[in-house]
């Protein structure tokens, strides 16, 4: 692959060629500077590539440095965008080995069990639940 993806662990970026998914400019111009550990912040309009610009220099590093579990926390305003962050990653995630877990008012309390039992990699979030947490 030679594109952006190319940076990222092997495992990420044969993920992502899987999907055939390409990198959108706004990955195209975050994604060096964050895997090199720069701080940045993203703003650009729905839809254009923040969340996994974001979130794969992260889950780069993770797998790059065998990161424990519930080592990544990721906070969205909104259930609704936690749902969609979680569908979106978890596609990438299990390729990699990685598991993601969701965490809100209504999740059920034998899956809070599960999560306290065996922590995902990257927990998505409210700032509610996490305050309760």
């Amino acid at each position: 692959m030679s594109t952006v993806f190319s940076i990222l662990d092997k495992r990420l970026s044969s993920s992502l060629e899987k999907r055939g998914w390409e990198p959108t400019p706004v990955q195209q111009a975050a994604l060096p500077e964050l895997c090199a550990g720069e701080d940045r912040i993203i703003i650009a309009p729905t839809g254009s590539g923040k969340t996994l610009s974001a979130v794969l220099p992260v889950l780069h590093r993770c797998l790059s440095e065998d990161w424990d579990p519930l080592a990544i926390l990721y906070i969205t305003p909104l259930r609704a965008l936690n749902r969609d962050v979680d569908r979106r990653l978890e596609e990438i995630t299990n390729d990699v080995g990685l598991k993601v877990g969701l965490r809100h008012g209504d999740t059920s309390q034998s899956e809070r069990a599960r999560q306290t039992r065996k922590p995902p990699h990257l927990l998505v979030t409210t700032p509610e639940t996490f305050q309760l947490m």
